[in-house]
């Protein structure tokens, strides 16, 4: 089995953005980890660069961290989708000592940027595919000569963002503004502070109808463990295991290039020049890509 990964910084206008993708593999054990963690508008709007953003060392911390506690676990004949949540959530114990030592406080209203990151780890195990974590970072496996995605995934973050654009839509996004940062943040930054101080890690966010419309995030604090997913599922020969951040969603909505990618992939110079070539005509977003075919 040979693994391919991609990594791009964001490109363009958005090249000074600092990098916050982090990945990381242990071949020999089929582990696998993907981690992506935002530059928040309020270190952008509000100090000069170079910024104090911890994005990087929270990513990457949690796919060490994944691939870490996965080893300890692998010899565990009763390895299940549960096994895989206490993993995952002891990923979010290391983010919170991160948090700690950079004298980040939890509850913040007004410096609510922590060390934070979304991730997703996978694991191959008795002909399994363990996987599991919170978004915006996935895992597919694409079947067949059509690239079935057969993977299972509750997209509970597009909850989320339909929530924000309708209190958007009725003005109200100014009411999860923190008196302190009234007129430092940027109108089209304004849906930020609900977005963390509200929604993030929240179990009791919930619209009108009572559903859900909290997100999840690695933050170190307690109420992940609500929003981690973990699956399974049986693997085929011939499956293309893809483990991505969200900057590969264009590419992933691209059925043309998504097959040029997985039929030829490997890692020649001549290959991942013409792949940046092709994928920087769909996005310039920092971007993950570990694949490998079963």
């Amino acid at each position: 089995m040979h693994t391919f990964v991609y990594h791009e910084n964001a490109s363009g206008d958005k090249s000074f953005t600092k990098t916050g993708d982090a990945w990381n593999i242990d071949d020999k054990n089929m582990i696998f980890a993907v981690g992506d963690s935002p530059l928040r508008c309020l270190i952008r709007d509000t100090k000069e660069y170079p910024f104090d953003d911890y994005g990087y060392e929270a990513a990457s911390t949690f796919c060490n961290s994944f691939i870490k506690y996965t080893k300890e676990y692998l010899k565990d004949p009763t390895f299940s989708t549960s096994t895989l949540k206490e993993i995952l959530i002891k990923c979010n114990r290391e983010i919170y000592k991160l948090n700690k030592e950079l004298n980040k406080k939890y509850k913040d209203l007004v410096n609510y940027d922590l060390a934070e990151t979304v991730g997703v780890g996978a694991l191959i195990k008795d002909n399994k595919l363990y996987y599991g974590g919170v978004e915006d970072c996935y895992v597919n496996v694409l079947r067949g000569e059509a690239l079935k995605n057969v993977t299972t995934w509750d997209y509970q973050i597009k909850k989320a963002s339909k929530y924000i654009d309708k209190l958007s839509s009725e003005n109200k996004l100014k009411d999860y503004i923190p008196n302190e940062l009234k007129n430092k943040l940027r109108k089209e930054n304004e849906w930020e502070p609900c977005w963390c101080n509200y929604l993030r890690n929240n179990i009791n966010a919930k619209d009108e109808n009572g559903e859900l419309v909290g997100w999840g995030c690695f933050t170190g604090e307690d109420e992940i463990s609500s929003f981690i997913q973990t699956y399974s599922i049986d693997l085929q020969k011939g499956d293309h295991i893809l483990l991505f951040s969200d900057g590969m969603l264009p590419i992933m909505n691209n059925k043309e290039l998504l097959n040029w990618i997985v039929n030829n992939y490997n890692n020649s110079f001549y290959f991942q020049y013409e792949m940046r070539k092709k994928i920087s005509k769909l996005t310039d977003k920092e971007k993950t890509l570990i694949i490998f075919t079963y």
